[in-house]
């Protein structure tokens, strides 16, 4: 079995307290199951930025840890879309053209942060 790959597309957002105090959060807009997604091709090295705040998921349960004991990472839009147009032309494994097409389908201007998390699962 191979280390699989499952993605949040989510809207980060900061906000700040009455006393300064600066909260992150992130809304989850999508969960997309990549599964394998090849070795040596650079998506996982995509997701670069350590997640900074709060992750849930069935029964609550805390998602800032992937399943192999890694600290959840994320990447923006489009460096993932960057990577997305050019791999689909030498790759053609199923899962990347929906998820290029759903990517693009997001309009950045109606929301604070578009962005897309890793979790091995």
């Amino acid at each position: 079995m191979g280390y699989e790959s499952r993605l949040f597309i989510m809207n980060r957002t900061t906000w700040e307290n009455t006393d300064k105090t600066v909260y992150h959060y992130a809304q989850e807009l999508a969960r997309i199951n990549m599964c394998v997604m090849g070795y040596d091709n650079g998506f996982i090295e995509l997701f670069t930025m350590p997640v900074d705040f709060e992750i849930y998921g069935d029964n609550d349960a805390d998602l800032t840890t992937d399943k192999y004991g890694d600290h959840v990472k994320y990447a923006d839009f489009d460096t993932v879309i960057a990577w997305l147009e050019e791999i689909i032309k030498t790759d053609n494994y199923r899962r990347l053209k929906p998820l290029l097409a759903y990517l693009k389908a997001f309009d950045k201007t109606q929301w604070e942060d578009l962005i897309v998390v890793h979790y091995g699962y």
